[in-house]
């Protein structure tokens, strides 16, 4: 067990489908170390599922387990940068609304794009080969802003994030920010995987079963309570 001397300030949000244990394990051989270093002050709560219930029922969930002041989100098939956390947390110590930061995006290995994650954007577009979004479920926020918005509020065929960013601008609430001007996120995008984690919840008939979820040591990762039994 590890020694806790923080108080829990930030919980780290992972859906995850069973036919990707490997890219599971894969994130959490980066993160987890990261997490136990924090000593406490750091929570990952992953739900295992094997495309049911919906990803936006899921996430929703998720957020609402939550005890953390702070909320973020990252997807199984994803990195994290090797200081992702203490970055994170040093941007938390100002106790803003929102920690933006920089993500280096791919296709199928091969690097593409820089996204900027700031709220001075207002919004989400894509000029000059580069990214700019403000609000995005990769950046940790306060928890309390976080469930002004509701996943399953997402349009049939609109990705369940993108409801959630737009119903949370239009709050105006979240405001105060501290961004970390570097890349903390590796979106790992793969054409093999069907385009990603919202694309392959889509088809979950065509997902392959997994039986035996991931286990792990660290006294700061736990699983949804009752996902396993699904």
């Amino acid at each position: 067990m590890g020694h806790v001397t923080g108080t829990p300030t930030w919980t780290i949000l992972v859906p995850t489908l069973g036919e990707r244990r490997p890219l599971f394990e894969r994130l959490m051989g980066v993160l987890l170390p990261q997490v136990d270093a924090a000593a406490g002050r750091v929570r990952v709560l992953a739900y295992w599922n094997n495309g049911r219930p919906s990803l936006p029922e899921i996430r929703h969930r998720l957020v609402a387990a939550v005890e953390t002041e702070y909320v973020s989100h990252v997807d199984d098939d994803d990195l994290v940068s090797p200081d992702f956390v203490p970055e994170i947390l040093g941007a938390l110590e100002s106790r803003p609304d929102y920690v933006g930061f920089q993500v280096q995006c791919y296709t199928d290995g091969l690097p593409t794009a820089i996204a900027h994650h700031d709220l001075v954007y207002g919004r989400w577009y894509n000029r000059d080969s580069a990214y700019f979004r403000d609000i995005t479920h990769l950046n940790p926020l306060r928890t309390d802003l976080a469930r002004l918005a509701d996943f399953r509020k997402a349009r049939p065929g609109q990705p369940e994030d993108r409801a959630w960013v737009g119903q949370l601008r239009r709050s105006g609430r979240v405001r105060s920010q501290v961004v970390v001007p570097r890349i903390l996120y590796h979106y790992l995008y793969s054409t093999s995987r069907s385009a990603g984690i919202g694309s392959r919840w889509k088809a979950p008939s065509l997902i392959q079963p997994g039986t035996e979820p991931a286990r792990f040591t660290s006294p700061f990762f736990s699983y949804y309570p009752g996902c396993l039994d699904a």
